[in-house]
C-alpha cells in the first residue's frame, strides 16, 4: 500500500485476497479488497474484475447475501472484456445468493443467464453444476418435474466427467441436495458418498 501504483500490488491482492478465501478467512478477505479498492481509479480492468469477484465471493462465504449482490452487480458494470469464464462464474454467484435469499425467479434468472454465456464457449463441468443449482432452486419452488428435468440432464453425461476435479465433487454434492428435498434419500445418500 506504499506503493499504490504499482502495478503488481493488485495481482498480489488478488492471490493473498483468494488465499484468505480458501482458508476460510473471509472477513480477511472482504478487509483486503475493501482496502484495495480504495483506489480504484488507478487499478486496469484486467485485475479489478477479479478484485470483485473475490470480494463478492467472500461476502457470500460470510452468508452476507445482499452484499454480495451489490458487489456483483459492480462487478458487471466493468466488465467489458470478453471474459465468459468470469462471467459464468458471476452469473452463478449471483444465482446462489438469490436462492439463499429465497428469491427463486432471480436465481433462475441468473442460473439462465450463467448458461447462455456458456452457449460462447463450449463444453464446461460448470454446466452440470448450473443445472443442479435450477434442479435444487425448482425443489425450493415444489415444481418437481422441472427439478427431475434438470437431475436427469446431470445424470446423462456424468460418467463422461472428471471424476478427479473438483467440479464433479460440487456436481455430485448439488444432485444430492436435490434428491434430498425431492425426498429421495437413498439416492441423496448414494451422491453424498460420491462427493
Amino acid at each position: 500500500y506504499r506503493y499504490p501504483n504499482r502495478k503488481s500490488n493488485y495481482l498480489l491482492t488478488i492471490k493473498l485476497g483468494t488465499n484468505y478465501i480458501y482458508r476460510g478467512k473471509y472477513q480477511d478477505a472482504v478487509s483486503i479488497f475493501q482496502n484495495t479498492l480504495i483506489n480504484i481509479d488507478n487499478i486496469p480492468e484486467k485485475y479489478l474484475i477479479y478484485i470483485y469477484y473475490n470480494y463478492a465471493l467472500a461476502y457470500f462465504r460470510l452468508k452476507m447475501y445482499s452484499s454480495s449482490l451489490k458487489v456483483i452487480s459492480d462487478l458487471l458494470r466493468y466488465i467489458e472484456r470478453k471474459d465468459y469464464d468470469l462471467w459464468r462464474r458471476t452469473y452463478n454467484l449471483q444465482g446462489l445468493c438469490y436462492l439463499e435469499k429465497g428469491e427463486y425467479e432471480s436465481a433462475l434468472s441468473s442460473y439462465n443467464n450463467a448458461l447462455q454465456v456458456l452457449t460462447f464457449t463450449g463444453y464446461s463441468d460448470l454446466k452440470y453444476l448450473i443445472y443442479g443449482n435450477i434442479a435444487e432452486t425448482y425443489t425450493k419452488v415444489n415444481d418437481e418435474n422441472r427439478a427431475y428435468k434438470y437431475v436427469e440432464a446431470v445424470l446423462e453425461d456424468i460418467d463422461k466427467l472428471d471424476k478427479s476435479s473438483y467440479s464433479y465433487s460440487q456436481i455430485c454434492n448439488q444432485l444430492a441436495i436435490s434428491y434430498e428435498n425431492l425426498g429421495e434419500f437413498k439416492k441423496a445418500e448414494k451422491y453424498y458418498k460420491e462427493s
